[in-house]
């Protein structure tokens, strides 16, 4: 089972506490405290995919969602989790984007966000169930793993 978050935010402070939440709670985790850096690692022979991306939105070599972008050029089906401060999430919706968090970010909220997400991934072959989990409709057709559910734009 896949339990390893990549945490992407410059703020290092930030992304090492996210890390260390995520740890606290069996998840594994690694912090990147540059957009660059982690998209040169992702090109590297040594990247396995997590379950899931977590990025900050603003950062100054570029974008959370240009990231993102970049990196589902390679990997298509990656799920993302947005986190900003200022943005309101709009964004995120058009992007499929499995979920939106606003800093500052509850531990529980993590927490629960984690397990979530990992559940959605032990159910790929089925990821209308992740829609239920969420409470959204779905058919098998129209669903991709990375839109487990829905933005939240608290």
């Amino acid at each position: 089972m896949n339990t390893m978050f990549h945490v992407i935010d410059d703020d290092t402070t930030l992304s090492s506490l996210m890390v260390e939440l995520l740890e606290s709670d069996g998840y594994q985790a690694v912090g990147y405290s540059s957009p660059i850096e982690y998209l040169h690692f992702v090109e590297s022979k040594y990247y396995i995919p997590p379950v899931a991306v977590i990025t900050d939105v603003r950062m100054p070599e570029m974008s959370g969602y240009e990231l993102i972008d970049k990196l589902r050029e390679l990997f298509p089906k990656q799920r993302a989790v947005v986190v900003s401060g200022d943005d309101t999430g709009d964004r995120a919706a058009n992007r499929d984007i499995c979920h939106f968090l606003s800093k500052p970010i509850a531990p529980e909220t993590l927490f629960d966000l984690a397990a979530l997400i990992t559940k959605c991934d032990q159910m790929k072959t089925a990821d209308a169930q992740c829609h239920k989990l969420a409470g959204l409709p779905c058919s098998a057709l129209d669903c991709h793993p990375q839109d487990c559910f829905i933005v939240d734009h608290a």
